[in-house]
């Protein structure tokens, strides 16, 4: 049992044996409510956004999505909200470990051969957004405002594809391997996303064929995964989880939950790359 559970079966007990006890004081005793009340919340909630895996990583569960979503850079389905948010995201930059100053969303579904991800990032005036990367694998994560996100899709804190993606929706993507330290750029997916300006920032929605991807159908349905967030006005970079200065390592990934029921016939192995999988050639 959780301590915000704890707390909010125990603190009304201590507050009507109080009432039982001094019955006249019947002002501070609401006080008292009131705040149990308030911190038996504020634990509860705590509890939610900062689930955690045996290992002390931060989890997030996929949401097994009822039907495909419109990839059209809004979260409109009405099943999205049923989906765990990501919210948790903390600076590389400029100051290591504290809080990011702006809201980001992120959302993940799954139904037996996509992965969905939505995202909203509330990071101020879309005037003040910088998107000048128009070519795919161009410097998305050099230049421009820019989501990106990570997939150990073995979950063997290895190897990992990485996604990055400009307020014009420009992509660059490729595969790690040797915990990140070795990259092949090379690597392009068949993948699809669709971004919109929002009033305060820019929001998504991706669509991400398993075929793409080498994965294990196992039990817990677990895949690392983390997020990263450049805001090119303020300079600042943000993370979930933190990783500190190892966003690279899916050892300090956090991980993505309750994939189960994933299409088991997929064409990828360790040698052959998976089909429409574009291979540019130098």
């Amino acid at each position: 049992m959780s301590v915000g559970t704890c707390l909010f079966h125990i603190i009304p007990l201590i507050i009507i044996s109080k009432m039982i006890l001094w019955p006249n004081h019947e002002e501070c005793l609401m006080r008292n409510l009131c705040m149990g009340v308030f911190i038996a919340g504020f634990f509860i909630s705590a509890g939610t956004s900062m689930a955690q895996d045996t290992g002390g990583r931060p989890t997030v569960r996929a949401f097994r999505a009822p039907s495909p979503p419109v990839i059209d850079g809004v979260m409109d389905e009405s099943w999205w909200v049923d989906a765990d948010a990501i919210t948790d995201f903390y600076q590389r930059k400029p100051l290591m470990g504290e809080k990011s100053t702006f809201p980001v969303e992120m959302r993940i579904a799954y139904d037996p051969e996509n992965i969905y991800i939505g995202f909203a990032i509330h990071c101020g005036s879309p005037d003040m957004l910088s998107a000048s990367v128009l070519e795919r694998d161009g410097g998305v994560n050099s230049y421009d405002d820019h989501l990106g996100f990570r997939l150990d899709t073995l979950n063997n804190d290895r190897d990992l594809y990485y996604f990055y993606i400009n307020p014009n929706g420009t992509k660059k993507d490729g595969h790690a391997s040797d915990e990140g330290a070795i990259s092949d750029d090379d690597w392009d997916g068949v993948w699809d996303v669709k971004v919109q300006l929002i009033e305060d920032g820019w929001a998504g929605e991706i669509r991400l064929p398993l075929y793409n991807f080498r994965y294990k159908e196992n039990e817990d349905g677990v895949w690392g995964f983390a997020a990263l967030v450049y805001v090119i006005e303020t300079q600042e970079n943000v993370t979930w989880p933190f990783m500190g200065k190892n966003s690279r390592k899916p050892s300090q990934f956090g991980k993505i939950t309750g994939l189960k029921g994933l299409k088991k016939d997929n064409p990828c192995s360790d040698t052959v790359r998976c089909p429409g999988i574009e291979v540019r050639q130098a």
